[in-house]
C-alpha cells in the first residue's frame, strides 16, 4: 500500500512485469505500471465471485486527485450493485451496426476497380437490395 501523489508516482519505474500499486485512501484504487512505462490509473473490486479491473484513466492524462475523485464514482456505483466493466463491454455492442447494415459499402472495398461483369452485377444487386430495405425501414 503507498500513498499515490505525484511524486511518488514519478518516483515508480518499470519492472519485468505488470506492476499494480494500491493507494492507501480509497480502498480498491491503484496505479498500474507496464514493463514500457505506460501508467494506468484503474480501480479493482469484485462482482459476480470474480475480480474485475476497470482502467479510469492514464497517468499524465488525469492527475492523481482526478483518478481519485472518478474512482470513488465508480466504486460507489459497485457498492449500489452496478457493474462498470460489465456496462463498458456492452456499450460498444449496442452502438454497432450489424454486419448486413455495412455489407454494401464492404462489398464496394473488397472488389477490384475493375471486376468482371458477372461480380459487377451481383454488387449492384446487393448494393440495390440493401437501398431498398433500409429505404422501407425508415
Amino acid at each position: 500500500m503507498l500513498h499515490l501523489t505525484k511524486r511518488s508516482i514519478d518516483a515508480l519505474g518499470p519492472q519485468a512485469k505488470d506492476a499494480i500499486y494500491f493507494d492507501d485512501d480509497v480502498k480498491g484504487f491503484g496505479l498500474r505500471i507496464s514493463p514500457h512505462g505506460l501508467k494506468t490509473y484503474l480501480i479493482q473490486y469484485r462482482a459476480g465471485g470474480r475480480t474485475r479491473r476497470v482502467k479510469v484513466g492514464r497517468h499524465g492524462t488525469l492527475t492523481v486527485e482526478e483518478a481519485r475523485k472518478r474512482a470513488r464514482e465508480l466504486l460507489g456505483a459497485v457498492a449500489k450493485g452496478n457493474n462498470p466493466a460489465a456496462e463498458i463491454i456492452a456499450a460498444p455492442r449496442a452502438s454497432a451496426l450489424p454486419v448486413s447494415a455495412s455489407m454494401p459499402n464492404m462489398c464496394w472495398c473488397v472488389a477490384s476497380p475493375r471486376p468482371k461483369a458477372n461480380t459487377a452485377g451481383r454488387l449492384i444487386t446487393l448494393s440495390s437490395r440493401r437501398s431498398a430495405v433500409s429505404k422501407s425501414s425508415m
